[in-house]
């Protein structure tokens, strides 16, 4: 009786255990694509306010953080072109003066 009472527990403990390591794993994913989602807000606000070295910052501080995330690495490939695409416009419509581009 003492030997099925002590695999119940064991089995039970195992049972929580691996279902709490499972929501850690979880809430660890949650927070890192919370984390992504705001930078990637960031860099989106800073871009429409005209501050485009913060926004690449943001985006590069977001890509060393997290090398390998494909998502991360291609908000960082469209927030520079984004500064691309609007320092060519500026350029061509000749809005800019002593490095300043008014869009």
């Amino acid at each position: 009786m003492t030997r099925d009472w002590l695999k119940k527990t064991v089995l039970c403990l195992w049972i929580f255990l691996s279902l709490f390591l499972a929501s850690c794993g979880w809430s660890k994913r949650e927070q890192i694509q919370r984390e992504r989602d705001y930078a990637a807000d960031q860099a989106k606000m800073e871009l429409e306010a005209g501050r485009f070295q913060r926004a690449i910052d943001l985006c590069e501080e977001l890509r060393e953080k997290y090398p390998q995330d494909p998502d991360v690495r291609s908000r960082s490939i469209l927030t520079l072109e984004a500064v691309k695409s609007g320092g060519n416009r500026a350029f061509e419509k000749k809005r800019y003066r002593n490095g300043w581009i008014g869009l």
